[in-house]
């Protein structure tokens, strides 16, 4: 009786805390900058109210992920390009955020869209056979994001509910504690079967991961020097034609820091690959890809998740397939041939939800175009940044 008693004392002392926190810490993430849009962090990707907040009329989300973590103060960055002009890409994602995050936090924040579009970079090593790694999902796992995306009614039962499955299976080997809360969401919010433990608990842990999430933006925010703003600006100045084809041209004929046979940066290869490059061509890399199937990939199923997610909050999304360095692959084993049923097969999924999709497979080759491996720079951004823009502007 008496560690009843004492477990009950502790949970009320724990609601108090939480109640006292709540109604004095801010309620809103608004902040009237630009800055928010272009600004890549990890808390801002795991917060759907803070994106949502920020969303102004002339911004569109831009989902992806470690691409944006690359080449930030360079000017040829999206966060860096479209400063001062008629468009503010809401970018989201980072390291391992993945088709299901992106599912979730497009169902959370789909209400809040300025307009019915949206950009999803993908990449291919997210279709993998494992597709994402449990222990990485929970690590980019939002469990404020994903309450507002149960909550969305917008989206079919049987669609959240399938997606909830999906979540809690990856959720319980990546992260069993996380797996348990985001279980009592599903039972207090879908399921309607819930005990009122159950339910006293998803209310004091909801209201308190709101709270966090929105002093985690806040802070990180102020770290980043993005200050808050009485008026939102907006610029009329739009991105011609001619400006287009001038800047990629500079790109494509500037001479790169790169002198090595797989086009890369020099500061990759030199520091990460070319004092091991015997080791890792002949042991690690050769033929490392070569039994790799695209075609038993969960990841493909989660990205329908998205492509169904954006149809039922009638989000007209573009997606764009990202080009990888094909050099690399080639010595890898996954040569041109296989990386091409990877790439079918995802036009074939666009064609079927009737979603537009661009391939840039026929860079893999080029220089300027990938950093390293996977990710682009310079001419690479460009060329995808002009994508952007003119489905952007597209009526």
């Amino acid at each position: 009786m008496k560690k009843i008693l004492a477990f009950l004392t502790s949970l009320l002392i724990l609601c108090l805390i939480v109640a006292l926190l709540h109604e004095f810490l801010p309620k809103s993430s608004l902040v009237n900058n630009r800055e928010f849009g272009g600004w890549c962090s990890m808390y801002k990707d795991m917060s759907a109210r803070a994106i949502g907040q920020n969303m102004q009329e002339d911004s569109m989300l831009v989902m992806g992920s470690s691409e944006f973590d690359h080449g930030q103060k360079e000017f040829y960055h999206p966060r860096n390009f479209f400063r001062n002009t008629n468009f503010s890409p809401m970018i989201v994602g980072s390291a391992y955020n993945q088709s299901l995050n992106h599912a979730i936090t497009m169902g959370a924040i789909a209400p809040y869209a300025a307009n019915n579009k949206a950009v999803l970079l993908l990449s291919m090593p997210w279709f993998y056979p494992k597709g994402v790694p449990p222990q990485k999902f929970a690590w980019r796992f939002s469990e404020g994001t994903f309450n507002t995306f149960l909550q969305n009614e917008d989206i079919p039962f049987k669609l959240r509910k399938n997606v909830a499955k999906r979540v809690l299976k990856l959720l319980k080997k990546g992260d069993p504690q996380m797996e348990y809360n985001a279980r009592v969401a599903y039972k207090v919010l879908m399921q309607k079967k819930s005990s009122k433990f159950e339910k006293v608990y998803f209310n004091v842990r909801s209201t308190f991961v709101a709270d966090r999430e929105t002093v985690s933006v806040m802070t990180d925010m102020f770290r980043a020097g993005i200050k808050p703003q009485d008026r939102y600006k907006i610029y009329k100045k739009k991105i011609k034609k001619a400006e287009w084809r001038r800047v990629i041209n500079k790109a494509s004929r500037e001479s790169y820091d790169y002198n090595n046979k797989y086009n890369m940066d020099n500061k990759f290869w030199k520091y990460i690959y070319s004092r091991k490059e015997p080791l890792i061509i002949c042991f690690l890399i050769k033929n490392a890809h070569r039994r790799k199937n695209f075609k038993k990939s969960p990841e493909f199923k989660d990205f329908i998740y998205f492509l169904k997610i954006c149809k039922a909050t009638k989000i007209r999304p573009l997606i764009v397939m990202l080009p990888v360095n094909g050099k690399w692959y080639d010595v890898a084993g996954l040569k041109k041939s296989r990386r091409d049923k990877y790439q079918r097969k995802i036009r074939m999924i666009c064609k079927k939800y009737k979603v537009k999709v661009i391939d840039f497979k026929k860079y893999d080759y080029k220089p300027n175009i990938i950093k390293d491996v996977v990710h682009i720079w310079k001419e690479g951004w460009l060329r995808v940044n002009e994508k952007i823009y003119r489905y952007y502007m597209q009526g």
